[in-house]
């Protein structure tokens, strides 16, 4: 369809950022840039294009442009809550953690009733080690939306982080309730498991990650480490190993692995 407009019309700058959209969700990301810049240069001043831009461009891992693209977008509507939250979301994601918590805040500010900027402040003050401020924050989203799974799942490592292992099991099982094939909290109810020592649990959470997607080498290393507890030395072994495929230089599954052949030779 907007293939057709932009045919018909060339200069239909909303055609160029709905074709950006659909581009994006297929994963074709430069192509979506490209939409999306030729739809800015024929209306500089649409918010939702250079926030459509910017979340391209944290895509690829172009940080620097994707937060100057959301800065843009706060300029032209201050008054929005959502230019906030995804200027906040890309300071995050570049590790500037004081600056995304003040647009958080600002965001929360505009709209109090916004589970995705409170979830958003708790993440980034988990990673200042403010666990406290981080649940309430957690806490805060879910009573706004009560099915939101990604806050069940931070609220959930967060509890498992402050050692209440029965608080953070349960929310971590109610995101997983939420959305059955949500990986990374099976992965966080796995490591929740394993801090309870309930290591067939923990097994089979990390079993079910990986089936749901490849993981990362980190989680290959992790789950070795839970099999060579359980005595599964031979299968904590290729796990290792798969980690190390993924990354060679992987400190951690390098002596992992060479603990597990001095015993299982």
């Amino acid at each position: 369809m907007w293939t057709y407009t932009l045919q018909r019309n060339p200069d239909a700058w909303s055609a160029h950022n709905d074709l950006g959209e659909a581009l994006f969700e297929q994963g074709s990301i430069p192509e979506a840039i490209a939409q999306y810049r030729e739809a800015l240069r024929l209306s500089p001043s649409s918010v939702f294009t250079h926030i459509n831009l910017g979340r391209a461009l944290e895509q690829l891992g172009r940080l620097p442009e994707a937060i100057a693209e959301n800065r843009e977008a706060v300029r032209l509507q201050p008054d929005w809550a959502g230019a906030h939250e995804n200027l906040a979301d890309a300071l995050s994601h570049a590790g500037r953690l004081p600056e995304a918590i003040s647009e958080y805040e600002q965001a929360l500010k505009l709209k109090s009733d916004y589970p995705q900027a409170e979830n958003g402040l708790g993440s980034v003050l988990f990673r200042t080690g403010d666990i406290g401020g981080a649940m309430s924050h957690f806490e805060s989203a879910l009573q706004l939306d009560s099915t939101y799974a990604e806050a069940c799942n931070n609220l959930g490592t967060a509890l498992a982080s402050a050692n209440r292992l029965p608080e953070a099991i349960a929310q971590l099982q109610r995101a997983i309730q939420l959305n059955p094939n949500y990986t990374e909290a099976h992965y966080s109810l796995g490591n929740a498991y394993f801090q309870a020592n309930q290591l067939p649990d923990a097994i089979r959470e990390y079993e079910t990650a990986l089936r749901l997607e490849p993981g990362p080498p980190e989680a290959y290393d992790h789950y070795g480490i839970l099999l060579a507890e359980s005595g599964r030395l031979a299968d904590a072994e290729a796990q290792f190993k798969e980690a190390l495929r993924l990354k060679p230089d992987y400190a951690e599954a390098q002596d992992n692995l060479k603990r597990v052949q001095a015993i299982h030779p």
